[in-house]
């Protein structure tokens, strides 16, 4: 079940006769109503679409499940599939489906068009996220046809900026439009169309930029990625990562929790004298993760790396073992009246070995919070920096 803190409310919705309500949160997209552009794109479907010629759904960007949830209970023989990057997107969609009582869901935490393999549905449907970055837009326009049956479609809602952007895609790409619909804040398209060639590198679209990048005169390659900081040059909250890390020798089996692009796995990887031999990388953005693996596997492909998609810091000893970890490095985001602080304290004291690392870095105010209590620890450093504060320290044997 969902933590009763990361709910900030639950609200009915109807949906083809039938009744239904979902948890919402402070920590995705349209926390306080069910968002228009879902119900919109939900009634084109209802309208255009006969319930006899659906048995299969992919719900891209499911979100806290609305969509996905809703085509089940009205494809109610379909088999449906949602996915989503974030991993607490998935934990509500699981959630929305129980509290709605609805089964044979599958429910992934999954980027994009990823390892659908030859998987076809009678109906692909996303409300597409508008900061996904436009070569990632351009793929899902040119590949999702790929993965519907020959009478299937694609069916999406798209903000009305970029709604010209997504026909001039369809139409480029050969696919025909079987029907449009628009309000003043969003467009719907239903299309079909001819298949394309599937890229070997999946990841390859999520690439902005390729470039060295240096932090206390260690240098390191880096690629980065759209709708992630950071991709052109480390910010302030990096460097000051990096300031304080810089004179410690640290290795070992570590953890870093939140990783953005890879600036600091990668840097304290490649820097000279540390040594580490397994890197977990954790978080709720699945493309965090997978963009610092694949910096550190191109850096340092010697190192071991695993993948931790997590919402919760308290979820962290369910997957490593206890008093394993030399070094822990945490990048504070916290979703808005969750109990995160002693989450991530108990988190840290149960993974890391006596005598290791734990760092955290965030906002001034709640790193504030966090260091209220160091029971367990023994302070090392602590340096506030244009509202960036971070803190070292060492688990207490």
């Amino acid at each position: 079940m969902i933590p009763s803190d990361f709910v900030n409310k639950d609200v009915p919705f109807k949906f083809s006769g039938e009744k239904m309500k979902y948890l919402l949160s402070l920590g995705l997209f349209s926390s306080n109503d069910i968002d228009s552009g879902s119900k919109l794109l939900l009634k084109t479907v209802a309208q255009q679409i006969d319930r006899d010629k659906i048995k299969s759904v992919l719900d891209m960007g499911c979100g806290v499940g609305v969509i996905g949830i809703s085509l089940k209970m009205h494809f109610s023989d379909a088999s449906v599939t949602m996915r989503d990057r974030d991993a607490l997107a998935v934990a509500f969609s699981r959630e929305n489906a129980r509290i709605n009582k609805v089964d044979d869901l599958i429910i992934e935490n999954s980027l994009g068009l990823e390892n659908l393999d030859e998987k076809k549905f009678d109906l692909l449907i996303s409300n597409i996220p508008a900061k996904a970055g436009e070569t990632v837009l351009e793929d899902f326009f040119r590949r999702s046809v790929n993965f519907i049956t020959p009478s299937g479609r694609v069916a999406v809602v798209i903000v009305a900026p970029l709604a010209e952007f997504a026909e001039n895609k369809i139409k480029q790409f050969g696919h025909e439009i079987l029907h449009k619909e628009e309000t003043y804040h969003y467009t719907v398209f239903h299309y079909r169309g001819d298949k394309s060639s599937n890229p070997d590198d999946e990841m390859a679209i999520y690439v902005r930029n390729s470039e060295i990048f240096q932090l206390k005169k260690t240098e390191y390659r880096l690629e980065t990625a759209y709708n992630i900081p950071d991709f052109d040059q480390p910010g302030f909250r990096i460097t000051h990562q990096a300031e304080i890390l810089n004179p410690f020798q640290i290795g070992g089996t570590g953890l870093f929790w939140n990783p953005g692009q890879g600036h600091i796995p990668v840097f304290t990887a490649v820097k000279k004298n540390n040594r580490f031999d397994r890197i977990f990388l954790s978080g709720r953005d699945l493309l965090q993760i997978r963009m610092s693996e694949r910096n550190l596997k191109r850096e340092k492909p010697q190192i071991e790396t695993v993948e931790l998609p997590l919402y919760r810091e308290s979820q962290l000893p369910d997957h490593i073992k206890e008093q394993s970890l030399d070094f822990a490095c945490f990048d504070i985001t916290p979703v808005s009246r969750t109990e995160w602080e002693q989450d991530l304290k108990e988190a840290a004291r149960k993974i890391l070995k006596p005598g290791g690392w734990f760092f955290v870095v965030g906002k001034s105010a709640d790193i504030h919070k966090l260091l209220k209590d160091n029971k367990g620890f023994t302070p090392v450093e602590d340096r506030k920096y244009k509202g960036i504060r971070a803190a070292l320290f060492k688990r207490n044997k």
